[in-house]
């Protein structure tokens, strides 16, 4: 196993790792806002519902385009990739307003959490890029 295939093996691991580490989160985050009858944490709540179905959408935006890439010409490749592209951006951009909103409630915990998601997302894209 070279150096390249192990970092790849790794990066594979550590998303797995990150994906359910999130939904625990969220699951246990649902379950303490259904619980306490204050409404701050449902404007968030309502944020990270939002955050997921856009991730959600773009999973299925790259499912889509990687089963068609070989079946569809390329100027329609060309329309997809530029639409892949904004949903990206849009997606970083809800999740720095998460950041902000939780960085004024002084949330820690989520605070690191979704910068860490942010983070592996501009990597992977810039390395999708690379390729």
């Amino acid at each position: 196993m070279t150096r390249k295939d192990f970092i790849l093996e790794l990066i594979n691991r550590i998303k797995l790792l990150l994906k359910i580490a999130v939904l625990v989160y969220f699951i246990y985050f649902l379950f303490q806002v259904v619980s306490d009858k204050n409404s701050n944490e449902r404007a968030i709540l309502f944020s990270a519902i939002i955050f997921i179905g856009i991730l959600i959408i773009l999973g299925m935006i790259y499912f889509f385009v990687d089963y068609l890439k070989s079946k569809i010409p390329e100027k329609v490749k060309i329309y997809l990739n530029i639409i892949s592209k904004v949903i990206d951006i849009v997606c970083e951009i809800f999740a720095i307003i998460i950041l902000m909103k939780l960085w004024k409630e002084d949330r820690i915990f989520e605070f690191i959490l979704i910068v860490c998601i942010v983070l592996f997302s501009m990597y992977t894209n810039k390395k999708n890029k690379l390729k």
